[in-house]
């Protein structure tokens, strides 16, 4: 099993194929390949060195039961960077691992070339906020985990996606750790500290694309847009029919834009 340590805790990480690297940061309560599909990943590992790792508070890393912060958790990554000897990078964060490359970027300025943000707001809306501290009440109650997740179903999948697979359950990739719920509160508590930082943002310079999905009721795309016009010269893609895991609803097109983005301009750099 593949661990370092990073900022004083110990990360599980995993690296498919060769090239320049890319970091794959996972959103709240997700391991290294919560949002990944394996199809996405082969593709970009035919063009980069693709390493994924599990956030502290999920998965095979750490979990220690001390607040978390967005600018740690972007620390995390920093200290994965120089364990591997990498000096420059492209990130890739999902959801709240958006913040988390927002923020890298604006720390680690000389550390980051391109970076992609998908389905990831600056600040969390209320909406989220009351969904997420539902779920983990429902989780302090023992709720069966096949119910808790039907629950959150309807939040993650666009309509169509859930229409095609209403007969048979959704199959989300298997994690092989359980879920921890001090992870997933310490995670949140996270995302609802951070703040947008405007004028910081503002200073980044590196490449970026938003990605979002135009069905998306975690993550709509005016939230995307908010997140955007906070960075200069920032691209977005809105995906159509999708919702906020548009990562395994469209996996060909989710590679495939990714892979555009990341090798144009390749000679500006």
């Amino acid at each position: 099993m593949p661990k370092i340590i990073s900022n004083n805790i110990s990360l599980y990480y995993q690296t498919t194929g060769k090239g320049y690297p890319i970091i794959l940061i996972s959103g709240c309560n997700g391991d290294h390949q919560s949002v990944w599909p394996h199809s996405v990943v082969d593709v970009l590992a035919k063009h980069f060195q693709v390493i994924q790792f599990d956030n502290r508070g999920v998965g095979q890393s750490d979990q220690p039961d001390i607040p978390y912060s967005i600018e740690m958790m972007a620390d995390d990554v920093a200290g994965l960077m120089q364990a591997l000897q990498l000096e420059k990078v492209h990130l890739i964060g999902y959801s709240m691992g958006g913040q988390i490359a927002a923020k890298f970027a604006e720390k680690y300025p000389e550390k980051i070339n391109k970076m992609i943000a998908c389905v990831s707001y600056a600040n969390v809306n209320m909406h989220v906020r009351l969904f997420a501290e539902a779920l983990i009440e429902l989780h302090e109650l023992n709720l069966a985990e096949s119910v808790i997740e039907k629950i959150g179903r309807p939040w993650i999948f666009s309509n169509q996606y859930l229409e095609k697979n209403f007969t048979s359950p959704v199959q989300l990739p298997e994690e092989p750790q359980p879920k921890s719920l001090v992870g997933f509160k310490r995670q949140f508590a996270a995302q609802c500290a951070f703040k947008s930082e405007a004028e910081c943002f503002r200073n980044i310079k590196a490449p970026t694309l938003f990605i979002a999905g135009d069905e998306d009721r975690i993550c709509p795309p005016a939230d995307v847009k908010k997140f955007a016009d906070l960075i200069p010269d920032s691209q977005m893609a809105i995906f159509s029919e999708a919702g906020h895991l548009l990562s395994l609803e469209y996996p060909d097109k989710f590679a495939q834009v990714i892979c555009d983005f990341l090798v144009e301009r390749v000679n500006d750099h």
